[in-house]
């Protein structure tokens, strides 16, 4: 099977400034996913940027460049318009994968074999993506509303629940790795598919969004 890898950085971002290239442990955040997915079962690898910035780094790093257009580096642009115009640019080229792996570059400590794991869970279940997530450290069946100072459980089974440990596990999105079928990335049902879970560890699932994120990142990496 042909198997793309797209890890999409745009320059702009809301809480960090240039967060895709912000330093941790004294490289840009996007050196450590680049670094893992070219160790990875990948036969193509590209970054998918607005920024000259961040295409200039990722070609010094070795890694193919698809320069998007502004209108689809906004804050509000849909990711998925992302995907699919890397995959118009490949066609043109001549090569259409079988399998895509999306990277965010905001999980630094995402390992390769966290990336060949998706591609062979999803080859194995025969289903039509597989998506990365992580145990919730606050289940959400002890969590409630509080209106006009009135609690309510917002599971209302989670009333039944008298200990921590009787709770059913409940696992998190953590974005580090979405990979699926290049069929459904082009008709765009990247959630209304048969989708199976890669657990990873929490100190895996790090999700880079504000300053403290960075922090805890580098002290996990040290």
């Amino acid at each position: 099977m042909k198997t793309l890898g797209i890890i999409p950085a745009r320059g702009g971002s809301k809480r960090i400034m240039k967060k895709n290239l912000a330093l941790l442990s004294g490289k840009p955040l996007i050196f450590y996913t680049i670094s893992e997915a070219k160790k990875a079962n990948l036969e193509r690898l590209v970054v998918s940027t607005e920024d000259q910035e961040i295409a200039d780094f990722s070609r010094q790093e070795g890694v193919e460049v698809i320069i998007r257009p502004e209108e689809l580096a906004k804050d509000e642009t849909p990711s998925i318009l992302v995907y699919q115009h890397a995959l118009r640019f490949l066609e043109e080229e001549g090569f259409t994968p079988d399998v895509v792996t999306i990277l965010q570059p905001t999980s630094p400590l995402r390992k390769a074999s966290h990336i060949n794991q998706s591609i062979e869970m999803l080859m194995k279940e025969g289903c039509d993506a597989v998506v990365s997530v992580c145990l919730a450290e606050k289940n959400p069946y002890w969590m409630v509303r509080l209106e006009d100072n009135r609690l309510s459980f917002l599971f209302p089974e989670g009333k039944s629940y008298a200990r921590s440990q009787d709770l059913p596990p409940i696992y998190l999105l953590n974005g580090a790795v979405y990979t699926a079928k290049t069929s459904i990335i082009k008709a765009g049902k990247i959630w209304d598919c048969s989708i199976r879970g890669l657990v990873m560890e929490e100190e895996e699932s790090c999700d880079i969004d504000t300053k403290l994120d960075l922090l805890l990142a580098e002290c996990i990496m040290r």
